[in-house]
């Protein structure tokens, strides 16, 4: 028998109806903002790599011919001499490095951008900054004849890097959680060696009289570098614990802070640094280090300084890629 319904629960059940048709048309509109707002992030992210990559390679080439300027005014008349060209060739051969880590930089953010992005690349790319660091540590050891502290944890921490890239290259869970504490050990040395305590400034040891100031190894500032770093690989930590306790989005937050972070610091240190030239390329007509010193010299300034302009805009893009991810991670959170 039919069953007439009620006037009265005519409008309920109508009411019901429209707000079930209201939530899933929010749940597929909130679904669209998200896949709208993750594509801007993989482009915003492919920009800020593209560019920081760009920049690490094109301000490495000043770099290397300062270097080489500073190595032909030297000669092997005593140990001190040959242990500071020795020094300079190290870091010489770090400056090439960086130039090809900018490279794969930039490579493995159109991969990524592409979906083809693989983990041999993220594999390659921290040894190559490993062994940049490396050959930049033991570079300063031997220009401070070992009596600098910073410069020898800088050249301690790459190795736990490196340690630490094989153990996830192995993959099992005990492999993964060690290389994880590993990498975390090396992130904090590398905070050390570069904090105000024990900061190693390598173009100043180069060029000693030289009134500049030098960024970190990264060309970040130097103060918020070592955090960086750090917090990166506390980052990667805490991934792979949430991760085996099952999929968290809170562990998405941990790299906006450290892409944060480096970001900002991107921004300050090359500008500070492209500031400090313009005031040597001033000042050089009548004062001044440079004061006197061939064309090559002025010229290689006049580019390094304009060069840092792209590192800068690639920590700007970098700040806005954390936001970005920010929102992304709370919204995952929240659902």
């Amino acid at each position: 028998m039919r069953r007439v319904v009620p006037n009265s629960e005519k409008p309920l059940k109508a009411e019901a109806q429209t707000f079930v048709v209201k939530l899933h048309s929010g749940i597929h509109l909130g679904r669209r903002e998200t896949e709208g707002l993750q594509s801007f992030l993989r482009k915003l992210l492919l920009s800020a790599l593209f560019v920081l990559g760009a920049g690490y390679a094109l301000n490495s080439v000043p770099m290397i011919l300062m270097f080489q300027y500073r190595l032909s005014q030297l000669s092997i008349s005593s140990l001190q001499n040959v242990l500071d060209m020795t020094g300079i060739l190290l870091i010489v051969f770090a400056s090439v490095i960086f130039i090809a880590l900018g490279v794969l930089v930039v490579v493995g953010a159109i991969k990524y951008y592409l979906g083809d992005f693989s983990r041999g690349i993220v594999v390659l790319g921290v040894f190559l900054g490993s062994l940049y660091l490396l050959c930049l540590g033991m570079g300063s050891v031997l220009l401070t004849s070992g009596t600098d502290l910073g410069a020898v944890l800088l050249s301690i921490s790459p190795m736990f890097f490196m340690t630490a890239i094989a153990c996830h290259v192995l993959g099992t869970y005990r492999s993964r959680l060690v290389g994880s504490l590993l990498g975390l050990l090396g992130g904090i040395i590398f905070a050390f060696a570069v904090s105000p305590a024990f900061r190693v400034q390598i173009f100043k040891l180069v060029f000693t009289e030289w009134d500049v100031s030098v960024p970190g190894p990264f060309m970040s500032l130097a103060v918020v570098e070592g955090p960086a770093l750090a917090f990166g690989s506390l980052a990667v930590f805490f991934h792979f614990m949430l991760e085996e306790n099952g999929e968290s989005p809170v562990k998405y937050l941990f790299y906006p802070i450290a892409t944060l972070a480096y970001g900002f610091g991107l921004v300050i240190g090359p500008l500070v640094l492209s500031l400090s030239f313009l005031n040597l390329l001033w000042k050089a007509p009548w004062v001044g280090p440079i004061h006197n010193s061939p064309g090559l010299v002025f010229s290689t300034i006049t580019f390094w300084s304009a060069s840092l302009v792209m590192l800068m805009i690639g920590g700007i893009l970098l700040i806005l890629t954390s936001f970005a991810g920010f929102y992304l991670a709370f919204s995952a959170i929240k659902e």
